[in-house]
């Protein structure tokens, strides 16, 4: 494979992370700015909106960027398993931590720092939409952790339960229910499972899932 061509599709690659990182980047941007602009109205319930609209940003852009990722991984023709792997692990962490920690980073570090609206209320730190930081940080992360945890099982467990099940019924049409399955048949309607992807996707949300608990721990003990 040529050195010259591997460097161009490496540099797409990255250009593409950039992309997706700079339009999440402007998306969580929106989002607070639309909370600045409902904090008179609906007081910390705007904390609660921008939070469940941020969760439907996570959760949408993890689920097209893994496309996208194994999709850039693949064109990339590496040489190797481990080269291939070490190359998905970086795209994919990369991204995910703006992704999912943006919102918190903004709340924990950005928010008291910046100046209050005029029409904003007295007692409020910054844009923080309350007397301090902590309460909409902690609003934000019950909310998009709990989410998290909630969807993940779903789509981890459920989701292939019934795929299997669709699967099987499927396959079996026709056969004898007293039939037995020889192992090769009893596997074959399984449905398929790639161990490299799959295991990268799951140890890389555990350890998003690690950073909401040890990060922004003092927010929600």
């Amino acid at each position: 494979f040529p050195s010259d061509e591997a460097q161009r599709r490496i540099f797409s690659s990255q250009t593409v992370i950039g992309c997706f990182i700079s339009l999440v980047l402007g998306v969580v941007a929106s989002i607070y700015v639309l909370r600045f602009s409902l904090q008179n109205d609906l007081g910390t319930n705007a904390s609660t909106v921008a939070s469940i609209m941020n969760t439907v940003q996570i959760t949408i852009f993890n689920f097209i960027y893994q496309k996208v990722v194994i999709y850039m991984t693949n064109q990339e023709n590496h040489r190797t398993d481990t080269q291939y792997e070490d190359s998905m692990i970086v795209k994919l962490f990369i991204f995910q931590f703006v992704n999912s920690y943006a919102s918190f980073f903004f709340l924990a570090f950005i928010a008291s720092n910046l100046e209050s609206s005029d029409d904003d209320n007295d007692d409020n730190t910054g844009q923080c939409g309350a007397s301090n930081c902590m309460e909409p940080l902690a609003i934000n992360l019950a909310i998009i952790f709990g989410t998290r945890l909630v969807v993940k099982n779903i789509t981890d467990i459920f989701l292939p339960w019934y795929a299997a099940r669709s699967k099987r019924k499927t396959e079996l049409k026709g056969v004898a229910a007293d039939k037995l399955l020889t192992p090769a048949e009893e596997d074959y309607v399984l449905i398929n499972y790639d161990s490299m992807i799959e295991n990268i996707s799951n140890y890389a949300d555990a350890a998003i899932q690690y950073g909401f608990a040890v990060l922004f721990v003092t927010a929600l003990p």
